[in-house]
């Protein structure tokens, strides 16, 4: 039998604690569920980790994903649900997850089996030889859509460069966190969030392990090409500030060729003999255009930075959750 517990009612001694809590969000993964937890515990099996939870976080799904892990959850004491009221995304259902472990060490994985559970034993190696933070770094696979890896690679470089936090090549939301990073965590109240991005902001001894990423085991994506591009755009406002100073060189260099051309059409009027021709309309048209082009690009960079400042300032809650499903 299940019950709703609420986290600040929790009164168990640290000995009755869970070694490992491992986070997973759930979004129409009805298809994927059972598989995923027989694959987990043939590896915990053989970790001698001690005592784990895995924790699915319901992030509004409408298939028959609640209803699935409330079946599994019957038969297996381990698995405890976390429901939230709505769609709130994976960040912020990672969060949630992460507030109600209570575990030595997290971990984070998704729920299509594309990160293989048989990577925890690596994982919780490296945390036990002292690592606070280990991370995952994907492999190419031959399923992924060539566009995708072209705007992938594109991403990194940038953020490589321009972000304030290092952010490896291809690095994926699987990775562990120890308990000590997961309190610093805790303390972010930001709204518009990458998770993996604020687990490279905190800090701490870090490494990382490679994998190879494997397909899809049934049902679709739940994260398509447009959600993708709003992480992106996202990751950049949140730890980067390069669509201002994009912005701002962007400014300089119109201004710069439009100051050129506008003194070429002088001379070309008044010095020369007109040889190119340009009417003062012309002139007048290029000027505009250009000055609009600038208040127009530096507008919508600044929006993204308002609109994020407005989000932060609005005082809502992160998530809602409207219930934790623990087995008695």
């Amino acid at each position: 039998m299940a019950t709703t517990v609420n986290k600040s009612n929790l009164t168990e001694s640290p000995s009755d604690l869970p070694t490992l809590s491992i986070v997973i969000p759930v979004c129409n993964e009805s298809s994927n569920l059972s598989a995923l937890i027989d694959r987990l515990h043939k590896v915990i099996k053989t970790t001698d980790i001690g005592k784990v939870e895995l924790i699915f976080v319901n992030d509004g799904s409408t298939d028959s994903s609640l209803a699935t892990l409330q079946d599994l959850q019957s038969r297996d004491p381990s698995i405890v649900i976390v429901d939230l009221s709505r769609n709130f995304g994976k960040e912020l259902a990672m969060s949630a997850g992460l507030s109600t472990a209570r575990g030595k060490a997290i971990v984070f994985m998704d729920a299509d089996l594309q990160h293989p559970p048989e990577l925890l034993s690596e994982l919780i190696a490296k945390w036990k030889e002292g690592f606070e933070v280990v991370a995952t770094t994907r492999a190419e696979y031959e399923s992924e859509p060539f566009m995708r890896k072209v705007f992938s690679r594109l991403f990194y470089f940038l953020m490589r460069w321009f972000s304030d936090v290092e952010i490896l090549a291809k690095s994926t939301d699987y990775r562990l966190i120890d308990r000590k990073v997961a309190e610093e965590l805790l303390k972010v109240t930001e709204k518009q969030r990458i998770f993996r991005g604020l687990i490279d902001w905190v800090g701490f001894r870090k490494t990382h392990v490679s994998f190879k990423a494997e397909a899809r085991h049934s049902g679709q994506a739940s994260y398509g090409f447009g959600k993708l591009a709003a992480l992106a755009l996202n990751s950049f406002v949140g730890h980067s500030s390069l669509p201002l100073l994009a912005v701002a060189y962007a400014g300089l260099t119109v201004s710069f060729f439009s100051i050129l051309l506008l003194v070429v059409m002088l001379c070309d009027r008044f010095l020369g003999q007109n040889f190119f021709a340009f009417s003062s309309l012309a002139m007048v048209v290029v000027s505009n255009m250009v000055l609009t082009g600038m208040l127009l690009s530096t507008l919508g960079v600044m929006s993204l930075y308002l609109r994020k400042i407005y989000s932060e300032t609005q005082g809502r809650p992160l998530y809602v959750i409207r219930e934790v499903l623990r087995r008695q």
